[in-house]
């Protein structure tokens, strides 16, 4: 399940950014607290990187001998791309953040 929603969170991810980038661009009253929808995505990413963690050595005790190779590969590429979508979020908080501020100026 968790790997299923990191594998399906690029399309969201780019919808999320299309959103609060034109929400940012127009003047208003909305725009002030756009930062938190990518500071919200951005918990909820990080709360399931833990439970992935969490759920790692419980699938490597599983995973046949046979298969560690496969499942080694597969955990690799989940975990880059949470750090990655972490990293992510936390940019485009921080810039959406950021750009708020240098509007209101």
């Amino acid at each position: 399940m968790i790997t299923g929603f990191f594998d399906g969170l690029p399309v969201a991810t780019m919808g999320t950014t299309l959103v609060v980038l034109g929400i940012t661009s127009k003047p208003g009253r909305v725009r002030g607290l756009t930062y938190l929808i990518p500071a919200l995505i951005w918990i909820v990413v990080v709360g399931l990187a833990i439970l992935y963690l969490l759920d790692v050595a419980v699938a490597l005790k599983a995973t046949p001998t046979a298969m560690k190779t496969v499942a080694y590969r597969s955990i690799l590429k989940t975990g880059l791309f949470t750090l990655t979508y972490v990293g992510y979020y936390a940019w485009l908080t921080f810039l959406v953040r950021r750009r708020g501020r240098v509007q209101a100026r």
